[in-house]
């Protein structure tokens, strides 16, 4: 239905401004359209126009009719905010922030100028100045839940979450029913791991708006987090229904659908996506790495799906940059630039194993740099920042912003520590930041990225023969293990055998739940079948959930007389914590294909055995590696009836099981697993050797 002008300029904006309240930026587009005609020089008309094409997600036409407007009146502070507003969108902080400051300047009472200004400066993770920003603002309007809803997010960014939490409270104490103060609390909590707290605000928030895609979507990834993943689910479903196909509610309800252990279904809302014509980055990641769990591809499709997706993250104009001969080379006198790349430098697996090598780098032949991207960093941060050389907090840097700095530190070798994981930064390497680039570690996989030039591997993980040698970068076998292993955190005492105390044997698996796939969890249902007395513990987020626990069960057939043979423990809030549930394990379980690595070095140091199975991929070798460098390559199968005789034959030899809890953890830190010098070593004269062919090259 078309509006059309009644002639009077002053009605004809009043009824654009009600289309765009309705919802229909379409027909006021229209209308306006025809008054710019009529009136070309009233800024009102510019202005409203520009609202009709912002609406409808067209920024640049939105842009020209904003900055006309301003033109024609260049006082107005509301023309500023609309048009700083647009620019924001379009991810122009700088541009936005003075038009903000221009239009403090002209009204200085003007409270929502205070609350867009303080969200400017907090996206770009300038916190304290977002917090001087609201506060003065709460000096001219005291009563604004907004703006203290606003205060309290960037205090919780700064991690000043007691100040976070007074401010949300007196916004609540305001407006009890303000939906924003009711997420952003209780997402706070969330954070804190303060679940209860924070279902009961989500709940409040949905009984007010249970319509609203954002609440459900926080709300889902609340429970998600707390491991309620059953819950989370639906939340996350309804999201998606009522966001009319918003890319990330999507992404999102397949991250939960993949946590509750139902990978095929999660691979295939990725595809759906991706034959939709949707190819962000992110969605390509989230693929690559769910296909990783998958017990029904072969190691070819996998590999060829990373390089035909992994291979879009190239697909971008690159920046001409002039590289001279390294110094280290041409005979000046420093060692490579070395740089690391990780979101996962804090309490993460990653930690494990590169914090020995930055700490045992030789500084003479080596300079270490570090760009940490994570948002959260910890104390583990703290102690990895310690070790390097030079350490950059690049969080809040685009991937062009952090390709430039890598350039500008003249970085040689250049390390990614995360493949496909969330938040990678594969994209400044698919803009070739560095002569020698590689990954490692982070990623049982190729990236499928064209100028990733190497993965560092080991001839257990990726033997010579191995046919699925197809990934886009060249293979490098480091001598030994890929790894070196080194805990973040301080060791309980190795219990006695917890066998001596039950009178039978518990199995344990704290693996990734999407990690435990239908093969597996019938495998783990015939050994319980096999010794019959045993018990099994699961340890996870999700396994509080109690549609987990049935569908485990179901796969596993246990029937209801045999429940109680199985247990399951949720999320243990210190690492201390965790590592003393293998207190009461005699024998932890792998999983296959997809291998443990942290879960494996974390059961061996607290003296329990892990029984593996090889498969026929990096991801499904990883246990033989581990567990040869460690000394036990008696404990890894080559089929799964090995598998199952080998825990069997284990569970009834309790001298040996005795014996390994008593000297595993002396024989692991004694292990070239976790010689630390003596791998860095190795692992130096290796990337030496492939920076010195590139350079010949």
């Amino acid at each position: 239905m078309t509006v059309k002008p009644t002639g009077n300029l002053e009605q004809d904006l009043g009824a654009a401004s009600r289309l765009l309240e309705m919802g229909r930026p379409k027909e006021a587009e229209k209308l306006l359209v025809r008054l710019a005609k009529k009136a070309p020089k009233d800024p009102d008309v510019h202005n409203f126009l520009g609202l009709a094409l912002k609406q409808q997600g067209n920024l640049g036409k939105a842009r020209v009719h904003f900055q006309k407007a301003l033109k024609l009146s260049p006082k107005s502070a509301g023309l500023m905010v609309n048009l700083a507003l647009l620019l924001k969108a379009e991810g122009k902080f700088a541009k936005a922030e003075d038009l903000y400051r221009k239009a403090l300047s002209l009204s200085p009472d003007l409270a929502i100028i205070y609350v867009n200004l303080g969200v400017v400066l907090a996206d770009q993770r300038r916190y304290d100045e977002a917090v001087e920003v609201y506060e003065a603002g709460l000096s001219k309007s005291s009563n604004s839940p907004e703006m203290l809803v606003n205060l309290a997010e960037a205090l919780s960014g700064m991690d000043e979450t007691e100040k976070a939490e007074e401010r949300y409270k007196e916004a609540l104490e305001l407006a009890p029913q303000h939906v924003k103060a009711l997420v952003g609390y209780g997402t706070m909590l969330k954070n804190l791991k303060r679940f209860d707290e924070a279902e009961s605000l989500f709940k409040r928030a949905v009984s007010l708006a249970p319509d609203s895609m954002e609440v459900r979507n926080n709300y889902g990834v609340m429970l998600q987090v707390a491991g309620r993943v059953g819950k989370a689910e639906t939340h996350l479903a309804e999201a998606v229904r009522l966001s009319g196909g918003i890319l990330q509610m999507h992404l999102n309800h397949a991250s939960a659908i993949k946590e509750t252990g139902r990978v095929d279904e999660a691979l295939e809302i990725y595809e759906n996506l991706l034959n939709s014509g949707k190819e962000t980055p992110e969605l390509i990641s989230n693929y690559l790495f769910t296909l990783n769990y998958s017990d029904r591809l072969t190691a070819e499709q996998i590999t060829e799906a990373h390089c035909r997706w992994g291979g879009r993250l190239g697909a971008r104009k690159k920046t001409a940059r002039h590289r001279p001969a390294a110094p280290a080379i041409a005979g000046e006198n420093r060692g490579l630039r070395i740089g690391y790349v990780s979101h996962d430098f804090k309490r993460h697996s990653v930690a494990n194993f590169i914090r020995p090598v930055l700490r045992e780098h030789d500084r003479d032949s080596f300079e270490v740099f570090a760009y940490s991207t994570t948002r959260k960093p910890d104390e583990v941060t703290q102690s990895i920042a310690d070790v390097t050389d030079r350490w950059f907090d690049a969080g809040g840097l685009s991937d062009a912003e952090l390709a430039e700095k890598v350039v500008e530190d003249q970085i040689d070798i250049l390390v990614d520590l995360g493949g496909h994981t969330g938040h990678n930064r594969l994209a400044v390497f698919a803009n070739r930041a560095a002569p020698l680039q590689t990954t490692w570690i982070g990623y049982p996989n190729t990236t499928g990225v064209a100028e990733m030039d190497v993965r560092l591997v080991d001839a257990l993980t990726d033997p010579e023969e191995a046919s699925y040698d197809l990934g886009s970068e060249a293979l490098v076998r480091l001598p030994g293990c890929f790894l070196c292993y080194e805990p973040t955190m301080t060791l309980p005492d190795v219990a006695e055998p917890p066998f001596r105390k039950n009178g039978h044997v518990t199995f344990g698996c704290f693996n990734n739940l999407a990690k435990m796939q239908p093969n597996v969890l019938r495998l783990w249902g015939e050994l319980m079948g096999r010794v019959p007395d045993s018990r099994l513990l699961f340890k996870g987020k999700p396994f509080v959930d109690s549609s987990v626990q049935e569908r485990i069960l179901r796969l596993m057939g246990m029937g209801e007389k045999d429940r109680h043979r199985i247990e399951f423990r949720g999320y243990e809030q210190s690492q201390e914590g965790h590592l003393a549930v293998y207190n009461t394990v005699d024998i932890a379980l792998d999983t296959f294909p997809y291998n443990g690595t942290t879960t494996t070095c974390e059961a061996l140091i607290m003296g329990v055995p892990v029984i593996g199975l090889s498969g026929d991929r990096h991801a499904a070798r990883v246990g033989l590696s581990l567990l040869s460098a460690a000394g036990v390559p008696e404990l890894v199968a080559d089929t799964p009836q090995d598998y199952l005789a080998i825990a069997a034959a284990l569970s009834e030899d309790r001298d040996r099981l005795a014996a390994y809890r008593s000297e595993l953890r002396g024989k692991l830190q004694t292990s070239p697993l976790m010689d630390a010098k003596g791998f860095v070593a190795r692992y130096e004269e290796t990337v030496k050797a492939l920076f010195m062919e590139r350079q010949a090259s």
